[in-house]
């Protein structure tokens, strides 16, 4: 599960809390998740937070940002953790996030 826009217009913790699980046990909701394989790394990002226009034009849409903020340094810690070498391009409309790492640089996100 990734988060959407319609997440944050709400509570997200309430989304991200484990108690959810004496509820249902199949709940499992982190505000992210890593899987390391021998195979393949799989990295989920939502890209909501990404999206300037929600920051700079919200309209009446009240938006839930504890824990991704400020985004660059939250996206960073993610990419900390990942194993990632090679290349990932998320395209969202007009929302482009790149992650590479060679020698430890690392381009995290750009706007268009």
């Amino acid at each position: 599960m990734v988060l959407g826009n319609h997440d944050y217009r709400g509570d997200v913790e309430a989304q991200l809390n484990p108690i959810l699980q004496n509820i249902d046990h199949r709940w499992f909701c982190q505000r992210s998740f890593i899987v390391h394989t021998e195979i393949a790394e799989f990295f989920f990002v939502d890209t909501t937070p990404f999206v300037d226009k929600y920051f700079l034009k919200p309209k009446d849409h009240k938006y839930d940002w504890r824990g991704v903020l400020p985004r660059n340094k939250y996206l960073s810690n993610l990419l900390k953790v990942s194993l990632l070498i090679t290349e990932i391009v998320k395209i969202k409309g007009d929302l482009i996030i790149l992650f590479y790492r060679f020698n430890s640089k690392q381009r995290i996100w750009k706007q268009h």
